[in-house]
């Protein structure tokens, strides 16, 4: 066998791996709001009623209702996608690797910390871009990092159109990746060099932006880009501004998740074992300072940390760290090429069989939250649970809650069963004129003394799987024509 026969079974296995472990993991419901919107782009593109929400993510959509056709699966569509965008990850990390770190240990490490690796695995299978845009972004960086010390020095014009290209592509996958290149401009050699990137990133921009631009049109487009711009930044996108919660929290959160969220590691209320990743984590994270302090830092290092802190500093200002961890997916890569430079270090320290060893302490507990968590993310999620609970109820349906997005994801999923709202008790009341005597569902129990729930159901899904809203309660009441409770106050 030849080495390019040889290299082509290894990545092709690799890919077959990567899309078969996502397809075997896909979910079968719609986990969030946000999920909800990106389901039904699948189906339906239409930017401008939040299928999905600005901004519209036009180029990944065009990508996901190809696939959603050849398939018929809008589950399997999106693990399809996810697993691809797992192997560009691992193949692209381990480039990078190869450039930073010429003679770099551990490989198989990286390849496996990245493969299982809980947040993009979850993120694999998830009704949502961002794992596609991570795939993208890390094909960027290596190109910058081959721009920046790669040996392709006659080749470097036509790196930069490549970035560039990539780049622009990335735009329209997930825009909020972007400021992860921000940096990129400061380690250009020359002036010259700045037309070949934005001429790439020009071209790979307006592949989908004029298409796009042309299917919505012009001044809708730019009247909803301003609004939900304005919106994001100052009223619901979870920003500094927008969000009401102090910068401590905001770094708390932010250090949970990459350790917690990111690989596994302990957090408050979480299993004891995921100490043991917490722990593994900090020995290589030290082994490979040492390592970096005594033989020099690897080369692009400048480029890799100026591009990790652009982002850090975008994500903790301007994105919902808060409630939202896969805001922090493009410092994984990274930080696995940290602790597989943290495990050549130990090798070195303590042998090959007692880095053997150490490893298996760190991967087997990483591994297996993974996959914990890969099991529990098939389980509905609480809101999901809560839609299968209202579907189940009888007769006339009403839902008493002031919880805006409730509503419309429950309007959304059920929009044949009949399903009444209302935002307060004294809505209720003057809306339902019903002959019947009716069922009344509250997030929580009503202070009324004329009602008695008929029951009263928790749910819950392990918030590692997905921070919002991982508990709800409903209680279920039934209202008579000749109840007191109707009775004006």
């Amino acid at each position: 066998m030849t080495v390019k026969s040889k290299s082509i079974l290894i990545w092709g296995s690799l890919l077959l791996v990567c899309v078969l472990s996502r397809l075997a993991s896909a979910i079968f419901y719609i986990e969030d709001i946000d999920s909800l919107r990106f389901a039904q782009s699948a189906v339906e593109y239409d930017v401008l009623n939040n299928k999905p929400h600005f901004p519209g993510y036009p180029l990944f959509c065009a990508l996901l209702q190809l696939v959603y056709r050849a398939i018929g699966s809008t589950a399997y569509s999106f693990s399809l996608i996810g697993g691809i965008a797992t192997f560009l990850i691992v193949v692209s990390t381990l480039r990078i690797q190869r450039l930073m770190m010429p003679k770099g240990p551990a490989v198989y490490l990286l390849g496996i910390i990245l493969f299982f690796n809980p947040l993009m695995w979850l993120m694999g299978n998830r009704y949502m871009p961002d794992l596609l845009g991570l795939g993208v972004l890390q094909v960027a960086l290596w190109l910058l990092l081959e721009y920046r010390i790669g040996e392709r020095k006659k080749q470097e014009q036509s790196v930069l159109v490549f970035l560039g290209l990539s780049i622009g592509f990335l735009a329209g996958i997930r825009l909020s990746f972007l400021p992860f290149f921000l940096p990129a401009f400061f380690f250009l050699r020359r002036k010259e060099h700045l037309l070949f990137l934005i001429c790439g990133g020009l071209v790979g921009g307006l592949l989908w932006f004029l298409p796009w631009v042309s299917v919505v049109g012009w001044p809708a487009l730019l009247e909803l880009a301003t609004h939900d711009a304005r919106g994001h930044f100052t009223e619901w996108g979870g920003t500094v501004i927008s969000e009401n919660a102090g910068m401590t929290l905001r770094f708390i959160r932010m250090v949970r998740a990459l350790f917690a969220d990111g690989y596994g590691g302990w957090w408050m209320d979480r299993n004891p074992t995921t100490m043991v990743t917490f722990a593994s984590i900090l020995v290589l994270g030290i082994r490979a300072l040492i390592r970096f302090r005594k033989g020099g830092w690897p080369r692009g290092t400048v480029v890799l940390m100026a591009c990790c802190l652009a982002y850090s500093v975008w994500v903790f200002f301007f994105q919902n760290i808060v409630y939202k961890p896969r805001h922090i997916l493009p410092l994984i890569p990274a930080m696995a090429l940290f602790l597989a430079s943290g495990a050549g270090a130990l090798k070195q320290r303590v042998g090959r069989i007692g880095a053997v060893l150490m490893l298996c302490v760190f991967l087997v507990p990483y591994v297996l939250t993974s996959m914990v968590l890969v099991t529990q993310h098939q389980s509905p999620s609480a809101l999901a649970q809560v839609r299968r609970h209202v579907h189940q109820q009888e007769g006339e349906v009403w839902l008493l809650s002031s919880n805006q997005l409730l509503r419309f994801y429950l309007k959304q999923t059920l929009p044949n069963h009949g399903l009444h709202f209302a935002k307060s008790e004294s809505q209720f009341k003057n809306k339902c004129n019903s002959e019947e005597c009716v069922i009344l569902l509250t997030q929580g129990p009503l202070k009324s003394n004329s009602l008695t729930p008929l029951d009263e159901v928790r749910f819950y899904h392990n918030p590692f799987v997905n921070q919002l809203w991982p508990h709800f309660q409903i209680n279920t009441y039934e209202v008579c024509p000749e109840s007191p409770y109707l009775e004006p106050v």
